[in-house]
């Protein structure tokens, strides 16, 4: 299996400030657009998506397209849906599976910012610890194209799930330590296209890595929360580039029990999946939701 030779990584520029430079010491966001050192409030829930119970959402750079794993509803096959909205005031309209990806659903992990590029998680076939999963991308040649799976893959070690950043230049999966508290591993590519060799850069489960990858808001880990933080929530960790580990994050009120999965290129908003299981099967019922919040200015 390949270690993953992907190559096209995409140019993102950075966002301009709006009316002109920011003030030395302001806590603004580079477009001005939200305070940076408040906190995340009013979330809300993505109500039109709701009846595909979706999860681990992938948005582009401008919030217009979402892509989310779903089963599509009952007696269907999963899939990776992808919806769009015509502004961020809308909502979307309704789901399309995404074609071209075989039987290989997801869940996504990523998509680059020129919407080239979808990253996916892939379980393969097999029961227990013969149970293998990697990290697959598919790519197309315009937004209107049909994306195309490449052959090379990336091996993940505990489960489909992975966040890439939009950049493309960084990847993060859950890992195991030695006395196995989970974490997260990290690898960088290469401007040959390989993926680098794996390290561990954070402590806690994995969440919505920045466009640059730079920054993580993800939930505590177990014994990596303050006492004053409740079980479950989320702290949001930052690091110089994408070379070094995380510091240790800082607490992201109005997040408990969601899992984020995605964070707005200027860190104002922030998408998150969130699930609730209900027993009144066999088998039990999932449903899913994507909620957002949002920095004030």
């Amino acid at each position: 299996m390949s270690a993953g030779r992907w190559f096209a990584l995409a140019a993102v520029a950075a966002p301009m400030a709006c009316g002109g430079a920011l003030e030395p010491g302001s806590t603004l966001s580079p477009d001005g657009e939200c305070d940076l050192a408040k906190p995340f409030q009013q979330v809300r829930e993505l109500e039109e998506l709701k009846r595909y119970s979706p999860g681990y959402a992938r948005l582009t750079r401008d919030e217009l397209t979402i892509y989310f794993s779903a089963s599509g509803g009952p007696g269907k096959a999963s899939a990776i849906y992808v919806a769009e909205r015509v502004s961020r005031s809308e909502p979307f309209a309704d789901a399309k599976r995404v074609n071209g990806l075989g039987n290989v659903w997801g869940p996504p992990a990523g998509i680059s910012a020129d919407g080239l590029h979808l990253y996916l998680g892939e379980t393969m076939p097999g029961a227990g610890s013969e149970r293998a999963y990697r990290l697959r991308r598919a790519t197309r040649t315009s937004g209107s194209a049909e994306f195309r799976l490449e052959s090379d893959t990336l091996e993940l070690p505990y489960g489909p799930n992975a966040a890439v950043s939009a950049d493309e230049s960084s990847v993060l999966y859950p890992d195991l330590g030695p006395g196995l508290e989970r974490g997260l591993t990290g690898r960088v590519r290469a401007p040959n296209g390989e993926w680098g060799a794996p390290s561990r850069v954070a402590a806690g489960l994995l969440g919505a890595l920045s466009e640059d990858g730079k920054t993580l808001v993800h939930p505590y880990g177990k014994g990596s929360a303050p006492d004053s933080v409740a079980p479950g929530a989320v702290g949001l960790s930052t690091r110089s580039s994408s070379v070094e580990a995380f510091a240790a994050p800082t607490f992201v009120d109005a997040w408990r029990s969601e899992q984020p999965s995605w964070l707005s290129p200027n860190g104002c908003r922030l998408y998150a999946y969130h699930a609730v299981y209900y027993s009144a099967g066999p088998p039990p019922v999932v449903v899913a939701a994507i909620w957002y919040s949002e920095r004030p200015k």
